[in-house]
Order: structure tokens, then C-alpha cells, then sequence
């Protein structure tokens, strides 16, 4: 039997079903909100990074790391690595082909092949998306 299975870098064949029942309008979005909800979690550190500043965290499975931009509209970078294997990164490209430009909640984080599997998941948006001019 031959495999059909799309296995491009730009495919999305075996992802694309996926991201889209795991979207805020699919089935889990009552999950992803009680997740985004703050009650009964403990912080477990608090950090203010400064402006062309980085620091580097270790985030556990069942984890929930939360950026945010206080002083008004910023630019976070964010580099992922998988921590029993640095060479499992984060890959915007394949993020961007398997859930568009713009993440919703839901949306993963894909990481680079041969893992090419999600490292992190959005689980809440609170940025106001103004439509372009």
C-alpha cells in the first residue's frame, strides 16, 4: 500500500483537523477559558523584563506561562525549547502554516521537525486586534 500522506514542509494534512477542533469556536472552548481562568492557581514567579532584555524560564507540562505587555503596545519575542531535548525548538513557520498569521486560543505552539509536534497551546487572548488600515 503506497502512503498518501502529504509530508511537505508546507502540508497540513495531518494537523489541520486537529487545530480546528481544538479552536475557541470548536468543542474545547469552555476548557480553554476555565484554563484561563486565574482561581485557586498559584503564581509561581513574576517577572517585569525590561526592553531588549531576555530571561529564560523552565515551564513544566500543566504549566501555564503568561506574557504580557504592560506599558501599552509591545513586541514579545519568544524562543520554546523542549527541555529533555534542546533541539526540539519552536517553529513559527509551521505554526503559521497549520493555524494562519493571527493564533487564537486553542492554536498550538508546533515545534520543528522530525518531532514537528505542539510544545504549547494558547489558552487565552486578551489583546485588542484593531483591523489594519
Amino acid at each position: 500500500m503506497t502512503d498518501t500522506t502529504q509530508h511537505s514542509m508546507a502540508g497540513t494534512s495531518g494537523y489541520q483537523g486537529k487545530a480546528k477542533a481544538a479552536s475557541a469556536t470548536g468543542r474545547d472552548a469552555a476548557f480553554y477559558r476555565a484554563l484561563a481562568d486565574a482561581n485557586g492557581r498559584r503564581t509561581i514567579r513574576e517577572d517585569l523584563i525590561l526592553a531588549r532584555h531576555g530571561r529564560g524560564y523552565t515551564v513544566e507540562a500543566g504549566q501555564i506561562l503568561r506574557v504580557s505587555c504592560p506599558d501599552g503596545s509591545q513586541v514579545a519575542d519568544l524562543c520554546v525549547f523542549a527541555k529533555d531535548n534542546p533541539t526540539e525548538k519552536f517553529w513559527s513557520g509551521r505554526t503559521r502554516v497549520v493555524h494562519g498569521g493571527h493564533l487564537n486560543v486553542g492554536d498550538h505552539l508546533w515545534s520543528c521537525p522530525p518531532n514537528s509536534r505542539p510544545m504549547m497551546t494558547l489558552i487565552a487572548d486578551t489583546v485588542d486586534h484593531q483591523p489594519l488600515p
